[in-house]
């Protein structure tokens, strides 16, 4: 036994009953400065969990906010090439059954649709971080499609035969499978990104 507690238990006696006095004290004691410790421990950890959760809210919102800006930015640009896909089969149609001005509107709407890629590139790889990978998959497709060396060398020869700059005959048929594909990149595309936003209203 602990010296100071022999001290103790003379000054209150001795005996069974004043050592048991005293044990009963230093228990009170003893209690009081572990629920305390355990007061404080607790609230330590609980002000730790808070700011892990805000520094964790934070963290996510800006994350979120990246990944819907970049929807915002990749929207318009799906617009346009639906349109422009759709409407370089009909200008080479025109061209064939011998509408002088198309052409030129051949010509404005190819320009466009080569355009609008490479700055859906910039934009895939500057967000990369913030989307999800069925989503980023999905826009690689689309630009490995519209950048698809043969359908791009299709597509220029038949502007140049529009302006007599190469020899040939346009084959309206092969236009197809190449506005088929895109349009069907494009379905993809639109389809991932409503699903990821359907699973964020979810959520």
């Amino acid at each position: 036994m602990a010296e100071w507690l022999k001290e103790v238990l003379i000054a209150f006696g001795g005996g069974t009953t004043a050592t048991i006095a005293v044990l009963l004290i230093f228990k009170s004691v003893a209690v009081k400065i572990f629920e305390k410790t355990i007061d404080t421990s607790f609230e330590k950890s609980t002000i730790k969990l808070t700011n892990r959760l805000e520094r964790s809210t934070k963290a996510y919102e800006i994350l979120l906010t990246k990944e819907l800006d970049y929807y915002s930015k990749i929207d318009p640009f799906i617009a346009q090439l639906v349109p422009l896909v759709q409407d370089l089969e009909y200008w080479t149609n025109q061209f064939i059954k011998g509408n002088l001005n198309s052409k030129e509107k051949y010509r404005e709407h190819l320009l466009h649709y080569l355009e609008i890629i490479p700055q859906m590139k910039n934009d895939i790889v500057m967000f990369q971080p913030y989307i999800p990978v069925e989503v980023f998959n999905a826009v690689l497709s689309l630009l490995a499609n519209a950048q698809d060396k043969t359908d791009l060398d299709y597509l220029e020869n038949v502007g140049e035969v529009m302006y007599d700059k190469a020899e040939g005959i346009i084959d309206l048929e092969k236009i197809k499978p190449v506005k088929e594909k895109i349009l069907k990149s494009i379905a993809l595309v639109e389809l991932c990104i409503k699903n990821r936003l359907t699973e964020l209203v979810s959520n």
